[in-house]
């Protein structure tokens, strides 16, 4: 038993033991692998694609989303290699909505994370790109490829 005099100080501690204590890693929470050396971390909604991009964006990873609205967005951390690049955009392009209601080629757009901004105006989940964007064509049967593999 620990008596705690100051108030402020028995609030923190008793939120601290409130929490159960995991050896879980914060991508864990995502839909994450990893591959050749890099991270490759996706939202699940609209809340999860806010708290990655709000919380666990670095200047430097790249960003995946599609055309869209309604995608996760994916994040690559690390140096990835085109074949990299081509599976993330394959993997946006396979959990978005589009392309659960439509089944068709789906464009998915990629960017340094220096480029993505937020608006106090945009809702949970939006995000704007400034400057030039890459894009990508994901075809039809490459997903249904994917989705065989899975």
């Amino acid at each position: 038993k620990l008596e705690v005099k100051n108030e402020k100080q028995k609030e923190t501690l008793f939120n601290f033991l409130k929490k159960k204590i995991t050896n879980k890693k914060w991508f864990e929470k995502f839909r994450y692998f990893r591959k050749d050396g890099c991270l490759i971390v996706g939202g699940k909604s609209r809340s999860s694609n806010e708290d990655l991009l709000k919380n666990y964006l670095d200047k430097n990873d790249i960003v995946f989303h599609t055309q869209s609205r309604g995608s996760p967005f994916f994040l690559i951390k690390g140096e990835p290699n085109r074949e990299l690049i081509e599976l993330t955009s394959l993997v946006t392009a396979f959990y978005s909505k589009e392309w659960k209601e439509k089944k068709k080629d789906i464009e998915v757009m990629y960017v340094s994370g220096n480029q993505i901004y937020k608006n106090k105006s945009m809702s949970a989940g939006t995000f704007g790109v400034n400057s030039k964007k890459e894009i990508m064509t994901v075809k039809k049967e490459e997903i249904e490829r994917f989705k065989n593999k899975i």
